[in-house]
């Protein structure tokens, strides 16, 4: 979805599923959050792309990246992953930091 980087489906396809199933996938996770509390983060493994889904004020971020990426590695993808989306959304940077 972005131009120059090439994705695994359609622009079509892409933008069909992120509309939607981000929010949905976290919220049917979040059905136990009476018993487990809020869910932070989903993450998804596709044989060829890892998914991220993060909770941000009442929003969804998502983020999908190739599997060779990380292979195998789905601790290190999320651990760089949350800590890049922590990063960018402290974003703009106070004057001065």
């Amino acid at each position: 979805m972005r131009p120059g980087i090439k994705s695994v489906s359609t622009n079509k396809e892409d933008r069909s599923f992120m509309e939607l199933n981000p929010q949905l996938i976290v919220g049917a996770c979040g059905r136990l959050s009476s018993w487990a509390a809020d869910v932070e983060s989903v993450s998804i493994r596709y044989e060829r792309v890892l998914m991220y889904l993060m909770r941000h004020k009442g929003r969804v971020l998502a983020l999908m990246t190739e599997e060779e990426t990380y292979p195998g590695d789905d601790n290190r993808m999320i651990s760089e992953t949350r800590r890049s989306l922590v990063a960018l959304m402290a974003w703009p940077r106070q004057p001065g930091h």
